[in-house]
């Protein structure tokens, strides 16, 4: 039992006062009687009433200190908790990211976040009502608005964690539609506490129960997985933090890389509290195409210890230059690895031959039809063309928005000098990468199934290439323009992340697209409402961590890693307290979920006391009479 208000106990000192006036009697001046047999009754009086006597039994003194002793400990406020809201609406938001799959509590996090939400189901009371909500990468109601505790005990049970980070905003709005309504509603937060900043207020009151080792524990993971084209052939790029919290001891961990499956190489590190190591592995086979990295260390997520990374299938890219004459955009397309460029003059017909990419500068087809259906980057478009709308040009060329971007990586547009653009209407399909004043400066997006980029202005008008920023930007456009495969998942995705396949809505392939999930289950457009996106196929199960492969007309056409890589998941630390509106809500034990206070009973019994107190003391001890009179 506890107290809301404990200084009120300050007020049993009034017993002192009460003690004394039973201590202090009437000192009475003495008389001489010839006898006292008829004066025993006062003999006995003064006797009791001597100033300092030492207290005797007496039934009015126990029932006036039982008055108070109630008195004061209603007003004191004591409480009971309770380990389930006792009326309304419940909502239990159970944590499902990829943190509560640690292991420093037995036998994990979301284990015993699965058994809190159960033993709150076995004292939920007969007129309450419980929905519980998993908060995931894609937050869903479990059990809606039920007090069937079989219903949900058996959701509970059947949940289990994800490999990614949760959804909270859509959680959270989730639980706000369970409990508004509710003439008394309480929203209950299972979590290690591991919460976005500026989550919105919910109705209710809110309670916090956090799971995990308090203070955290240790743990290492692998944050970046990155294989690049170096000069002495494929190169990977490996990234390990320990995220273990300060004062930590060092400990010691593996570091190993697999090439389709084949150990290449090995290595040991030792690593301190917040440490990173960016580690390179230069010169593998070129025909490598599947990497993995693997940590090998007893901690205690065990998600985070392998990735995985694959490389683009080898082969170059060939690349149509349709110009009148651009030395610097010849050489800068040339000069990129693994594409072949060739050059048309605007006023020839295009080579028979299909290219992966045609550049066009300052001209484009009058025609739809004489566009080819490929990926176009298209410099300083003309008027008239069937793909931009142009209406003029503009010289307040200053930039004044860059998007951020990984095609703006490394390059920065800031101090570029244009003398004039072309006003060119944004599309829908497109979005503004680099803006002025006067309009868009860079543009890309996505437009029947083939990828586009535009420069609105002439290069020879531009200091752009005489910048380092030129063909690093010529670099990202080219990579991003002609993915090598149906599908650009560039270095990985994140678990919950989309992926577009380029092309194969709307065509005869859509149909028969596979795509084989880590854990071998198959996905086809059939089993996703998600299927057409502007001429695209859009996959959007990428929950599991691992390998994705991609199946086209039956032959494989690519694969892809879905990889952690989330540091706040890595971190395993336990939050003290979560920020929900504005509100910070401390932690609350399982058995403080609710609290029933005390006061009204003792308030009434004080009042019982002090009516048999009057009745006692008028009346004396002995029961009324209740026989014929005599």
């Amino acid at each position: 039992m506890s107290f809301l208000t404990p200084a009120a106990l300050a007020v049993s000192a009034l017993a002192i006062p009460i003690l004394l006036l039973w201590m202090l009697r009437l000192r009475r001046p003495d008389v001489t009687v010839s006898s006292t047999l008829l004066w025993r009754r006062l003999v006995r009086d003064r006797e009791a009433n001597v100033p300092w006597q030492k207290l005797r039994r007496n039934l009015l003194l126990l029932l006036q200190l039982a008055t108070l002793a109630a008195l004061v400990l209603a007003l004191a406020r004591p409480y009971l908790p309770v380990p389930a809201v006792t009326s309304g609406a419940a909502v239990v938001l159970l944590d499902a990211s990829a943190s509560m799959s640690a292991t420093d509590v037995e036998p994990s996090r979301f284990a015993v976040a699965q058994r809190t939400a159960e033993r709150m189901v076995s004292k939920l009371s007969g007129n309450s009502v419980m929905t519980v909500i998993l908060a995931g990468q894609r937050p869903r109601a479990l059990a809606a608005a039920t007090n069937d505790k079989a219903v949900l005990r058996e959701a509970i049970s059947a949940a289990r964690p994800e490999q990614g980070p949760a959804d909270w905003p859509a959680a959270l709005a989730l639980a706000a539609g369970a409990a508004r309504g509710a003439a008394e509603s309480t929203v209950v937060i299972i979590s290690d506490g591991n919460l976005p900043a500026g989550l919105p207020p919910l109705p209710g009151e809110v309670r916090y129960i956090p799971v995990g080792r308090e203070g955290g524990t240790g743990n290492q993971a692998i944050t970046a997985l990155a294989a690049r084209d170096g000069v002495s052939g494929p190169e990977l790029f490996v990234n390990i933090a320990d995220l273990s919290p300060p004062g930590s001891p060092a400990r010691e961990s593996l570091v190993s890389v697999y090439l389709d499956g084949v150990l290449y190489d090995s290595r040991n590190h030792t690593f301190s509290p917040g440490e990173n190591l960016p580690l390179t592995f230069a010169g593998l086979p070129a025909g490598a195409a599947v990497i993995e990295a693997r940590l090998t260390i007893d901690d205690s997520l065990a998600l985070d210890d392998r990735a995985w990374a694959v490389r683009r299938p080898g082969g170059d890219r060939r690349a149509l230059v349709v110009t009148d004459g651009n030395l610097f955009l010849e050489r800068a397309v040339a000069a990129l690895p693994q594409v072949t460029a060739f050059r048309a003059d605007p006023g020839a017909s295009l080579p028979a031959d299909t290219y992966d990419l045609y550049v066009y500068d300052g001209t484009l087809p009058a025609a739809p039809e004489g566009v080819p259906h490929a990926s176009l980057l298209v410099i300083n478009p003309a008027p008239g063309n069937p793909l931009l709308t142009v209406t003029g040009t503009f010289s307040n060329t200053r930039p004044s928005t860059m998007s951020n971007d990984p095609l703006l990586t490394h390059v920065d547009f800031s101090q570029v000098q244009i003398l004039k653009a072309r006003v060119v209407l944004t599309p829908d399909w497109a979005r503004p990468l680099v803006t002025a004043e006067g309009g868009p400066l860079l543009l890309v997006g996505e437009r029947d199934g083939r990828r586009v980029a535009v420069l609105t202005f002439d290069l020879h008008h531009s200091d752009l290439p005489l910048q380092v920023a030129f063909p690093v930007l010529m670099a990202n456009l080219v990579e991003w323009l002609t993915p090598g495969q149906p599908f650009d998942a560039g270095d990985g995705l994140r678990p919950g992340e989309s992926l577009a396949l380029l092309g194969a809505a709307g065509t005869s392939d859509a149909a028969e697209v596979r795509i084989i999930k880590p854990d071998g289950s198959v996905w086809t457009p059939q089993d996703s409402a998600l299927a057409q996106e502007r001429s695209r196929l859009v996959f959007a199960e990428t929950e599991q961590l691992g390998l994705y492969q991609v199946e086209i007309a039956g032959s494989p056409a690519g694969q892809f890693a879905v990889n952690l890589f989330d540091p706040v998941e890595s971190s395993l630390s336990r939050q003290e307290a979560i920020t929900i509106g504005r509100a910070e809500v401390p932690p609350a034990g399982e058995q403080e979920l609710g609290q029933r206070e005390l006061w009204p009973w003792l308030a009434a019994g004080a009042l019982i006391l002090l009516l048999i107190e009057w009745w006692v003391y008028h009346r004396g001890t002995s029961l009324p009479k209740t026989g014929p009179p005599l």
